[in-house]
This record gives C-alpha cells, structure tokens and sequence, in this order.
C-alpha cells in the first residue's frame, strides 16, 4: 500500500468508524497502525488502483449508512482521502469486491447485503471513481424475507469462458449460489444463470477461490458455521 516493498493488512473497524492500515515492516511484521476515520460503520473493503495512478485506493461498505464510500490513495505512508459516497441500493451492505464484470476495462465494484434484500449490487466502473450505473439482481423472491441470506462472495471465471462469475456463500438457504455470467460483451444489464449447491451440516459463511486439484480451473472451499468444518467444492469440465 504504501510501497516500501512490503505487505501490508487493512482491516475496516465497523463498530469504531475506523479504517486501520498495518504496514509490513521486515522485523516485526507490521509497524505502528494508521488509523483513519470514516463514518458509518465500514463492515468491508475492495482495494485496487481505480484511478490508474499506480497507487491502491479503496471501495468501502458502510453498514449503518447503507453507503459505498470511495477513498483515494495519496501514496503518502499508506493514507487515504474520502472523495465520494454512493447510495449501496440495498440495506446493511456487507461484502464488496472489484472486477471488470462487462469487460470495458474499468473496474466494477459487486456488493451483497447482509439482511432480507437478497441480492447482488453491481456498480459500473467508468474510470476513475465514477460508479453511475448500477443494477440489482435478486435471489429471493421475497425482499422482506431472508431467504438465502448471502455471506460471502468470491469473483472468478469458473468455466474457462474469460468472464467473471459470482459464488455467494448463503447460510440460510445452507447452499452455495453460483451465478454464470452469460452477458454478451459490454451490455448491460449483466446476465446471469443462477446454480445452487447445497451444503449439509452447516451454514456457509465465508468462501475463497483456489486450483486445489491441480486441473486448471477454480475449486471452493467453504467454511461451515456451526459445523466447525471445511467443505470443498470441485469443478466440473
């Protein structure tokens, strides 16, 4: 982050309206914390240069204002300014990535909700921080009730088609939901078909993305809440 060479760890302080950055340090592993507010309760983060300026900048989730905060890196020891915040489109947001969802290579930023909305966020990214279009695509049938209740998000290409999908940890529905891009080039709304998976004796609650087989393409592993357990989902040819 702040291009010393190191790794470094950002962490969002949700309840404390903080933004924390661990520099890497080559002795102790990380220095001395640099905290920086931002209110609404930030619950999660994209990191990725959005500017094209060579330095990270963030897309924040604010849980108790229902916003996605834009900050920019200044390249100044890891600090960051806020520049923007944009109406989330659903209630509680919780996980946010960033990816190139429609292929005009700018970064698009995908966000889940943490209660009833059941759904998918996705803001188009038109270089730089400008995010205005967005589109919505719901699971549930029913927007007042929780019926999937979405965790955890992972972005990759899992049928070798070069373009990102999405698998949604759901705890209440105890399924994995995978939703295939089929969109054709740059349009938008995206499309997608929606797959489940379901998942016995726990509730998937956190995802991550990984060649476990060795084959080539992408495998889930999922960690099951209450089952103090790992799931492993390989893909199929």
């Amino acid at each position: 982050v702040n291009g010393d060479g190191y790794r470094d760890a950002i962490a969002t302080g949700w309840s404390s309206d903080v933004i924390v950055l661990f520099p890497g340090n080559a002795e102790t592993y990380f220095g001395e914390p640099i905290v920086t507010a931002l209110n609404g309760g930030p619950r999660d983060l994209a990191a990725e240069d959005l500017d094209g300026d060579g330095i990270l900048d963030l897309a924040v989730t604010l849980y108790n204002t229902d916003e996605i905060a834009l900050l920019r890196g200044t390249g100044k020891k890891g600090e960051f300014e806020l520049l923007d915040k944009l109406p989330a489109r659903g209630k509680m947001p919780q996980r946010i990535r960033a990816a190139d969802m429609n292929g005009d290579r700018h970064k698009d930023l995908i966000v889940t909700y943490a209660q009833s909305d059941d759904s998918v966020g996705i803001f188009f990214g038109e270089g730089g921080f400008g995010f205005e279009v967005s589109q919505e695509y719901r699971l549930g049938k029913d927007r007042f009730k929780r019926e999937f209740g979405i965790e955890d998000v992972v972005v990759r290409d899992f049928n070798g088609d070069d373009v990102p999908d999405l698998a949604l940890a759901c705890a209440d529905a105890g399924s994995i939901v995978l939703l295939r891009n089929t969109s054709a080039g740059k349009a938008t709304p995206l499309r997608f078909d929606m797959e489940t998976y379901p998942i016995e004796g726990g509730q998937p609650h956190a995802l991550a993305a990984a060649d476990i087989t060795g084959d080539g393409r992408p495998d889930l592993a999922v960690a099951l809440w209450g089952a103090d357990s790992v799931a492993l989902l390989f893909s199929r040819p």
